[in-house]
Order: C-alpha cells, then structure tokens, then sequence
C-alpha cells in the first residue's frame, strides 16, 4: 500500500513536515532526579526518529518545580536542562523528524506524596491525595510567565514544535473547565476568562519566541465527568486557540481521575470521531489520536478529511519500526499494540520505566 496521504509532506509557518505521522507525548520516566534528559530517554526516542516517524513531541516537561509528573519526569525551568534537550533534539533531528516537545503543569494531579498541590480553585482531584491551594492572582502571572520562558528555553534547545498541554485534567485544562475552576477573578466565571491563562501564554510565547516555532494546543474535546467541558465547547476553544496563536489542534480527551472512562473512549474511537467534528468548526490543522495501530488506520482518517495528522504512542512502543516495516511492505511483521494497558504502570508510587508487553526489550 503506498500511503499517500500518510506521506504527504504539508507546510505550516514556512515549516515543511515530511508526513503526517506524529509520535504523540508520553510520559515515561526516564528523566533523571533533577528532570534532565538521560542517555536512556535518547536510546527510547532513537528507534522511533530513524524509522520514518514525522514528528515526535517529547512527552510532558514541566515548565515549573513541582509541576512534573513524578519524581522521573523532565523539567525545562533551569538552564541545567537545555544541554540534555540539545542533545535529544539534536538526534531526532538528524534522524529526519521534527523535534518536538510539550510543556505541561499537573496542577491538582500530582501523584508525588506529601506536596500540596496547586490549581486554579482549591479543589481536591478525586483519587489524588494531598492538599490543593488556590493560585493566587499573581502566581497565575508567574506560570503564564513560566510556561513561556521554557518555551523559549526549548526552542533554543532546538525544538521546532512545542505543545501547550491544555488537557488530561492537568493544569491548563483544571483553568478551562467549570469543574475545577470557580475562581471570582478574571481567569473564572464564563468560557472567556477560564481560556485567559492559556490566551496570555500563547500571547508571551509570541511575544519572545522566532515567529518561526510551530506550537501545538492539545485539548480534552470531552472530559466525560460531571460539569467538564463538552464537545460543544470544544469546538469553541479549539477556534479561540486557533485565532489567538496557536497554529494545531490537537485533539485528545478525558481528565486522569477518571482514567477508566478516557482509556474506553479511546478504545471506542472517540476521540478520532471527535477530531473529526473539530476539524470541521475550524481552520486549522488538527491531530487525531486515539488507538490508531497502524499506517492503514492513519490513512483512512487522513482520506476522511477528519484531520490534518495522525498521532500514535502506545503503537510505536509496541514496535519503533512500525513506519519503516509498514512502507516496505511488511506489515505483517509488526508488533501491533494488543490495547492491555501494561504501559500505564509508570503511574505508581515506584515510578518504573515505561514498559509494553509486545516489546520485551522495554519491560
């Protein structure tokens, strides 16, 4: 099969990707304990970046301390982590992909024991213990502040993409939703205010970064719990986002309390379903994802006109040279994602390495 809409190279900003295949953040707790780059989180991007992948967003670096996932996650705050990113991206680079990466605070959901967490309203995560205090008006300034400082910090470090993280529950997305947020300032109330924070930080992206960077919005088009944003509402904030600096959609779901529900919606397809919706109200470009297990699969959404890019995680763990074997004809030869969910073990109180049971060389 020659995969001509997979393998179709499509220009933003004067930027030309190859495809239109995207290696989709993951969180997977190679990082060291000051949140640097490791040699172990360059050898697991590696296999990825030489077999044909497009784009590859490195998975959620925090823009903040004590906003990372874990005590394994990547840190982009300091200037002792640009030298890792340069080498990371460096790689990815020279192997023929986009290097990206996406910057993302866990507000309330932070699994590190014993910190008190941060949101935009004091209210707890349901399964996430700890203590949550309120951002006070001027912390809100700092993390708009924060978030844009490590975008620069990035692309100095040689990423090309970065991806405001506004979904899953974490921060961002704890701002844009009524079921977090009840701020009486002006980053609560209506759709507007709880959309300025991530309006202001786009603006001070802009404001200090090349006009040349590329940067992604990756939203939850549903949350799927009691007064969470809705696809309507999507739709809305997707073309807000749009209009207001940011140059993709990316269109994902669900908030991490209630993993259970995000991980059937992906297995149901609805998110792909929903990016399609999206990509209708707006214009831009849209990425969809969702258990999309093969090159097949991305060109069916691609012909659909349901998006602009595809993106994959858990397929590529599975195997790294999905693309490459797919394009030679070798389909068959795939290790194929089985969808068991042995990869969410990071998320426990030991913190261990990403791991596939399809890819024994992970585990």
């Amino acid at each position: 099969m020659p995969y001509k809409s997979v393998m179709m190279p499509i220009t933003i900003r004067n930027f030309t990707f190859p495809n239109r295949l995207v290696m989709a953040p993951m969180h997977v707790n190679l990082a060291d304990a000051h949140g640097r780059v490791t040699d172990a989180l360059i050898e697991f991007y590696k296999p990825v970046a030489e077999n044909g992948m497009g784009t590859i967003i490195v998975g959620a670096t925090s823009p903040a301390p004590g906003g990372g996932f874990g005590p394994k996650g990547l840190n982009a705050f300091d200037d002792e982590h640009v030298h890792g990113f340069s080498r990371l991206f460096r790689m990815i680079a020279d192997r023929g992909a986009v290097p990206g990466v996406q910057i993302s605070h866990v507000g309330r959901q932070n699994i590190v024991p014993g910190v008190t967490m941060v949101a935009p309203s004091a209210i707890p995560a349901p399964f996430f213990e700890g203590k949550v205090r309120e951002l006070t008006h001027d912390e809100v300034l700092e993390m708009e502040d924060r978030f844009a400082i490590s975008a620069s910090m990035l692309w100095s470090a040689g990423a090309r993409l970065i991806e405001i993280h506004c979904a899953h529950g974490f921060l961002l997305n704890q701002f844009i939703s009524p079921a977090s947020n009840r701020r009486k300032d002006e980053y609560g109330g209506d759709l507007g205010n709880r959309l300025r924070i991530v309006l202001n930080i786009l603006r001070k992206i802009r404001e200090r970064v090349d006009q040349r960077l590329i940067i992604s919005c990756r939203i939850s088009s549903e949350e799927l719990v009691e007064d969470g944003t809705t696809l309507e509402q999507s739709c809305e904030i997707a073309s807000t986002l749009l209009w207001n600096g940011a140059d993709i959609i990316h269109v994902s779901g669900g908030v991490g309390y209630a993993s259970g529900l995000m991980l059937k919606a992906i297995s149901d397809g609805i998110w792909l379903k929903n990016a399609g919706i999206i990509k209708k109200h707006v214009r831009g470009p849209v990425i969809a994802v969702g258990c999309v297990n093969s090159l097949t699969r991305a060109e069916e959404i691609l012909d659909a006109g349901a998006a602009d890019f595809v993106a994959m995680a858990r397929a590529l763990l599975a195997d790294p040279e999905l693309v490459s074997k797919s394009l030679a004809g070798r389909e068959d030869e795939v290790n194929t994602c089985i969808d068991c969910n042995a990869c969410y073990a990071i998320i426990s109180p030991e913190f261990p390495p990403v791991c596939c049971t399809q890819k024994p060389v992970l585990s």
